[in-house]
C-alpha cells in the first residue's frame, strides 16, 4: 500500500514537471517568435519578468539562478492548475491564445488526474480496513 501511494505521488510530480517544462516552452518561443517586438511579446513568463525581453539567437547562457526561478514558477503553476487550486498570481497572458488553451487542457486534465488519485487512495484505504478487519477476526 505504500508503494501505491508513492506511485500516485511520483505520477503527480511527473506529471507537473512535464507542464511545467511546457508552459515555460510555450513562453519562451512566444518571446523569441517575437523577439524584434517587444509590444507583441504576451507570455506569462515576460509579464513576471523571469525572461530576456530582447533575446538574441544564439545567445549567451542563461545563469543556473535565473533557470532555477523559471522552474520553480513553471511547476508552481503546473501544481496550483494541475491541483485545480489556481491562486491566479501566475497565469497565462491573455494576449498568447496557446497559454489560455494549453491551461485549460491542463486544468481538464489535473480534474481527471485527481478524480483517478482519490479513487485510488479511497481504493487503498478500503483495502486497509478489510486486512484490518481480517486481522481482528483471527
Amino acid at each position: 500500500n505504500p508503494l501505491k501511494v508513492l506511485k500516485l505521488l511520483l505520477v503527480i510530480l511527473l506529471l507537473a514537471h512535464i507542464n511545467s517544462c511546457v508552459f515555460f516552452a510555450l513562453a519562451n518561443f512566444d518571446q523569441h517568435a517575437n523577439s524584434g517586438n517587444i509590444d507583441a511579446q504576451h507570455n506569462w513568463a515576460n509579464s513576471e519578468g523571469l525572461i530576456d525581453p530582447a533575446p538574441q539567437c544564439p545567445g549567451t547562457a542563461v545563469p543556473l539562478k535565473i533557470v532555477s526561478q523559471q522552474y520553480t514558477a513553471g511547476l508552481y503553476w503546473a501544481m496550483a492548475t494541475i491541483s485545480t487550486v489556481g491562486y491566479g498570481d501566475i497565469t497565462g497572458d491573455l494576449g498568447s491564445m496557446q497559454e489560455i488553451l494549453y491551461s485549460t487542457l491542463i486544468l481538464l486534465v489535473g480534474m481527471m488526474v485527481y478524480t483517478l488519485v482519490i479513487a485510488s487512495l479511497e481504493d487503498i484505504v478500503s483495502q486497509l480496513d478489510v486486512t484490518s478487519s481480517l486481522y481482528k477476526m483471527k
